[in-house]
């Protein structure tokens, strides 16, 4: 077994691993930065992705009485999305603003009351001032080559006409869309060239070993049975919103992670992607506002929010709105009917498809034509732009649906926990458990009403809900993955897994990074950007840090050797980094 040293070690190089890693370097840190990928990028179907979905309203020690059902996940959802590889998730990011783009990610950062707790729903908020995190706003948009812009709207301008909503309601608001291959190619390369960072793959992570408060060894495998045993001063874990928890789960079972007050799991949120209903009265090629449109060399989507101070008022979870142009067909029962019929066999659930495909039997014609516009082409939706495009158009285009994403109310219930599969390693695979909230099933019917007075005030409505096409109680969801929770953080150790540094509680050396550790799912924002600017202010707390591992005069002349290097990329950097 090979037994190496090193000051400072980050286990997993998505997002957040890449992100801390190079800022630690830009800050003269060494760095051994592990993944568990390899040069084989297609790692679909591996068994170290395996794991099972339930239902946590189904668990025999279930405590949570305002569970009420209902799942956003297929039976192969864990398979599906995760990944390893340098990079990380961003090999999954798909999303594209016409059909033959390049694949991007949608990107915002949180508001200020995002990061703010709520009693009503349960939300305990981040221990740390909001500020803290959103300093790093230019920082990760360097990092993503966006340098020089900002989610202000006012900035993109391009003379389009958005609905004039009720502005005590709804404001406007923007996403960005930084490429797959900034994180998965440019910046991966960037860090394995970097002279400050010891990239190593194809190492995946198969133990702790602890002494007292401290994790002496982190204990790795590759595909060929061969054993790496690292001994550093400090450990950042960042392997991925569900691995963080797996890993440390498993680690506790062994004995070497404590989890003195069961939470290593636990508050696991992801946001709902509900369709509120249909516009029919609207004419979607002048709703091209909403389209993923190119301003001035810069892709973005624009939609709108519904003002924090109105949801607080109203008792209600935050919501955000796209539009999308779709099918005639789309906006009706027959295809409400086929989508539920889609999704009862995606998610293996056979007993309620007898009934969807009778109501869409008794519009054959209908029915026909939705299958063969689909089948054909595929369809638009919130990842894939150009309805508004008529030369980039997949099929006609007759009604506009009204897409809207959650954020959630966090659960004790809402887990992940150790399964009875097991990997190739012989390590127990994953069991996400996940259901609606009665919180989340009254905000997302009180979001169709006033969403429907607020097209209508605009000339727009009214709004055709899901409910009345067909939809029961628990609403026909999706999700975006985005895995939140599990690692919690929070200032209590008997409410939080780690601290306001992200540093596990009852542990000296053992960090987090990633989604993980967020005690809220940040509103509805997509967690990319607050990973990452969790993952900048993190590195600067370890920067600060003592080690006994590093040599001040080495640390110097390394970091004068960074200045000079030519590996170095400007982006992610700012002036006086170094």
């Amino acid at each position: 077994m090979k037994t190496d040293s090193p000051a400072l070690c980050v286990i997993g190089a998505g997002p957040a691993g890449l992100a801390l890693a190079m800022r630690l370097a830009a800050n003269g840190q060494e760095v051994t930065l592990v993944d568990a990928g390899g040069k084989n990028v297609d790692t679909t179907g591996d068994d170290l992705h395996g794991g099972e979905v339930l239902p946590a309203i189904a668990a025999a020690d279930r405590t949570d009485r305002q569970l009420v059902g209902g799942n956003l996940y297929r039976a192969n959802h864990l398979m599906a999305t995760r990944f390893r590889h340098p990079g990380g998730s961003s090999w999954r990011w798909g999303a594209r603003g016409r059909p033959n783009g390049p694949p991007a990610v949608r990107m915002v950062q949180g508001a200020p009351v995002d990061f703010e707790a709520r009693a009503a729903f349960d939300i305990p908020g981040f221990p740390v001032p909001a500020q803290d995190i959103l300093r790093y706003q230019d920082d990760v948009l360097s990092f993503i080559d966006l340098a020089g812009h900002s989610f202000d709207i006012a900035d993109y301008n391009d003379g389009m006409e958005e609905a004039n909503l009720p502005a005590d309601r709804f404001y406007s608001k923007l996403f960005h869309f930084p490429k797959s291959d900034t994180f998965r190619k440019v910046r991966t390369a960037e860090a394995a060239a970097h002279p400050l960072i010891d990239m190593r793959t194809g190492l995946h992570l198969v133990g702790f070993e602890r002494v007292g408060h401290r994790i002496t060894a982190v204990l790795f495998t590759n595909d060929h049975g061969e054993k790496t045993r690292l001994t550093p001063d400090r450990i950042v874990l960042s392997a991925g919103g569900v691995e963080n928890s797996r890993q440390l789960l498993l680690g506790a079972d062994a004995g070497s992670i404590p989890n003195p007050h069961d939470l290593l799991g636990r508050y696991f949120m992801d946001h709902p992607h509900i369709r509120l209903g249909y516009l029919h009265q609207a004419d979607p090629a002048e709703l091209a506002y909403y389209d993923f449109q190119d301003v001035r060399g810069t892709p973005i989507l624009r939609g709108h929010g519904i003002q924090p101070s109105f949801a607080e008022s109203n008792d209600m979870l935050r919501f955000s709105i796209d539009l999308v142009g779709r099918h005639p067909v789309d906006g009706t029962p027959t295809g409400y009917a086929m989508a539920a019929a889609m999704d009862e066999v995606r998610r293996k659930n056979y007993a309620g498809l007898p009934r969807h495909l009778a109501r869409a039997a008794m519009h054959p014609l209908k029915t026909l034509e939705l299958a063969k516009a689909a089948r054909g082409a595929g369809v638009h939706h919130t990842g894939l732009g150009g309805w508004s495009d008529a030369d980039a158009r997949l099929h006609s285009i007759g009604v506009a649906s009204v897409e809207s994403m959650f954020e959630q109310r966090p659960s004790w219930d809402n887990r992940i926990r150790l399964g009875t599969g097991t990997d190739r390693y012989g390590a127990r695979q994953p069991t996400l458990q996940w259901s609606f909230s009665q919180s989340e099933v009254e905000s997302i019917r009180h979001a169709a009403a006033v969403t429907s007075e607020a097209f209508v005030a605009a000339g727009l409505g009214p709004l055709t809900t899901m409910r009345e096409l067909g939809d029961g109680v628990i609403p026909r969801a999706g999700t975006g993955l985005h895995h939140m929770g599990g690692t919690r953080m929070h200032s209590d150790p008997t409410e939080g897994v780690v601290d306001e540094n992200c540093r596990m509680h009852e542990l000296d050396n053992l960090y987090i990074a990633g989604s993980s550790v967020f005690p809220t799912s940040v509103g509805y924002a997509n967690p990319t950007f607050t990973i990452m600017q969790l993952a900048y202010r993190l590195a600067d707390h370890l920067s600060e840090l003592p080690t006994s591992h590093i040599d001040l005069t080495q640390k110097a002349a390394s970091s004068q050797a960074l200045q000079r290097s030519e590996h170095v990329a400007p982006a992610p950097l700012r002036a006086g980094d170094l």
